[in-house]
């Protein structure tokens, strides 16, 4: 059996008590189907519709199998000229509830989760092994500098020769303006 849900806007300028009517017209499309009624009451619209600013609010939830039911309630609800809006919501689509239950469905979700979680852990080992390679290549030029004498460190096999020397470095900011110039052109 499929869960369904319905919301159902019934127009504002009619009374509570025929606005009840309406709906339990439309609802009596369901016929022998268990439905769990929530009334919202009046509320105001978003937007205008129909010329409309308000709207009682009516939601169904239940169970079935039987699809000339939801297409018997949406007929109705498209000639009734009292409705405003109605949305008919199958809970069971593969967005929904039904899949949360596919056994076929939560083994991709777990297999992409898990295959997820392998290249975050190459990732991070890979990162760890970056930081230690830069690390061991500042300390050996720390050691380098301070007895100022050429370093070799060792990185994946190969040998590299680290010299350091230190440098200052001194930056001087001038700035000249320059008088506008004129051209003259002599006329005779």
């Amino acid at each position: 059996m499929a869960k369904y849900e319905i919301m159902l806007i019934v127009s504002g300028s009619l009374e509570e008590k025929a606005a009840d009517k309406v709906a339990d017209e439309i609802l009596s499309s369901l016929k022998k189907t268990k439905v769990e009624t929530t009334k919202y009451g009046s509320k105001q619209l978003a937007y205008v519709i129909k010329k409309d600013t308000h709207g009682y609010y009516y939601q169904y939830n239940f169970e079935t199998d039987e699809v000339p039911l939801i297409n018997e309630f949406r007929r109705l609800c498209l000639i009734n000229k009292n409705v405003l809006r109605h949305l008919i919501i199958n809970c069971e689509k593969d967005y929904g509830y039904r899949a949360s239950i596919n056994e076929k469905k939560i083994k991709a979700a777990e297999n992409q989760a898990r295959i997820y979680q392998e290249k975050k852990a190459q990732f991070e080992k890979a990162r760890e092994a970056r930081m230690n390679e830069m690390n061991a290549a500042m300390s050996a030029a720390e050691v380098a500098e301070s007895a100022e004498a050429p370093v070799e460190v060792a990185t994946d096999g190969e040998k590299r020769t680290v010299k350091s020397t230190t440098t200052k470095t001194t930056t001087s900011k001038t700035t000249t303006k320059k008088a506008p110039t004129k051209k003259t052109t002599k006329q005779e």
